[in-house]
């Protein structure tokens, strides 16, 4: 008569393989990523069926890490792996609500990034390579079905949050490369700023798409403003400190380097807000708020720029030439709207500010220690390592630009416009 065989040897096996920490990468995500591209093809007509398949897995996967937690597994490389698996497909299910387009890509991304860190952790190179080319495909594979249908809701749709989570796997793949750089070979190392500069880029693509579609409701529909710049401004601005606060603490160089392109993305922001311009100061159209984030987050990454001494002196100029000429725009903008646009007091502000404001630059550090109120120590103040003569030949350097520009002022005239808009 034949006996059904006793579980209790199989599941001491599976304990056994699970306290040493064995487990095959590919099987662990690699599972989810047919399943869910076949449970696509299944549910993609029904209303909400990506969403409850998401939040399904979710519940499965993190139901099978409880359950490793019971037995003292909990800490192994496979109830992490699944915590992780459940954390992900938690996330998903939300989007997944409103539309289910590109979602498949952004996932394969996020399995990427898992293998990698599982070949890292058991040492395996095949899971890292594959780990390693996954995101690139699914990037490619993300970019192919952009434009597929339609993306209604702001910030809470496949375009946006996809291209969210490229960059998270990204930064994610680079963090696992750099924490391990030593157990890699040589040609993987290269890995680690790569990784943080591709996710960089997608986080800034995925704010820029979505900011650019966004039409306030406050203003006509065909009437020009600034409100879309000026919220991707801050996006990046409020991104780029959570950025360099993490490498901090993380002691990351990795991104921090990343991190330098902060400022001419900057740069082109502001420039881009000339091209456009109804309301003269760059203040309006939230740009009270979205500018003074951005410079708080430039500081904040000048403050961990020693680590680069070629290219630290050369960033320190950049970011006094770009706060130089906001605040002389800012200013200039300013001046009582009721006198001649072109009056010369409006005009003389472009070159009285790059040489006042630089006339001490502990305002420079005064300006740091009130947007981070931390104990005023000489590390807080990036600007007290770089020479006095410098700052000064910054400020002609500046002087002669904005300059420059006055008299392109006199050889292409404006249009009056008002000087500030509510």
């Amino acid at each position: 008569m034949a006996t059904s065989p006793d579980p209790e040897p199989q599941t001491g096996f599976l304990l056994h393989v699970f306290h040493r920490n064995q487990g095959d990468g590919t099987l662990i995500f690699g599972t989810p990523i047919v399943a869910f591209a076949l449970q696509w093809g299944l549910v993609r007509d029904l209303p909400f069926g990506m969403a409850f398949s998401a939040l399904s897995a979710a519940v499965l996967y993190t139901g099978v890490a409880m359950w490793l937690r019971r037995k003292g597994a909990f800490s192994s490389l496979l109830g992490m792996s699944f915590l992780a698996l459940g954390v992900i497909f938690a996330t998903l299910a939300i989007p997944f609500a409103f539309d289910n387009q590109r979602w498949t890509a952004a996932t394969w991304a996020l399995e990427g990034a898992g293998l990698l860190w599982v070949g890292i952790r058991q040492s395996q190179m095949l899971p890292r390579l594959f780990g390693m080319g996954l995101q690139p495909l699914a990037a490619a594979a993300f970019l192919a079905e952009l434009n597929a249908g339609a993306s209604p809701v702001f910030l809470a749709n496949s375009a946006f949050t996809g291209a969210l989570l490229l960059g998270i796997a990204g930064l994610f793949s680079g963090h696992a490369l750099a924490k391990h750089a030593d157990a890699l070979r040589p040609f993987e190392r290269y890995g680690r700023w790569l990784f943080p500069f591709w996710g960089v880029c997608w986080w800034l693509y995925a704010f820029a798409r979505e900011m650019a579609g966004f039409r306030p409701s406050w203003y006509e529909p065909y009437q020009a403003n600034n409100v879309a710049e000026h919220l991707f401004v801050l996006s990046i601005g409020l991104s780029f400190a959570l950025l360099c606060e993490v490498a901090r603490r993380a002691r990351w160089r990795e991104a921090i380097a990343s991190a330098f392109l902060l400022l001419p993305v900057l740069a082109l922001s502001l420039a881009g807000l000339d091209l456009d311009w109804k309301s003269v100061t760059p203040l309006a159209d939230l740009g009270w708020a979205a500018w003074p984030a951005g410079f708080a987050a430039l500081y904040l990454h000048l403050r961990q720029i020693d680590g680069f001494p070629r290219i630290a002196p050369l960033w320190h100029a950049g970011c006094w030439y770009l706060l130089a000429i906001f605040l002389a725009w800012a200013c200039a903008a300013a001046w009582p709207a009721d006198l001649a646009h072109e009056s010369p007091w409006r005009t003389a502000m472009w070159a009285l500010i790059p040489l006042i404001f630089p006339a001490d630059r502990r305002i420079w550090s005064l300006l740091g220690l009130f947007l981070i109120p931390i104990a005023a120590t000489s590390s807080l103040r990036p600007l007290a390592r770089i020479p006095d003569l410098a700052y000064l030949i910054y400020s002609l350097e500046v002087l002669v630009l904005l300059l420059g520009i006055l008299v392109l002022k006199i050889w292409i005239p404006r249009p009056r416009t008002a000087a500030w808009r509510a």
